[in-house]
């Protein structure tokens, strides 16, 4: 989220790797955990985001 407030974004666009960083940086542990493809959203675009809002609209979380 402080990457978001310090508007840190990188052509209108945030990445994940520097909130990551500031996070192990602040002594937080980060990890992996894996999880089925059909689990998997990605919002990388206004389409991703609109397809992972309408399956929420319906209930499908994921």
């Amino acid at each position: 989220m402080s990457m978001i407030r310090k508007g840190a974004a990188v052509g209108n666009v945030f990445y994940i790797c520097p909130s990551l960083n500031e996070a192990v940086l602040s002594g937080a542990r980060v990890g992996t955990y894996e999880i089925d493809a059909e689990r998997y959203h990605p919002l990388k675009s206004e389409r991703h985001l609109q397809n992972y809002e309408s399956l929420v609209g319906k209930g499908r979380q994921g």
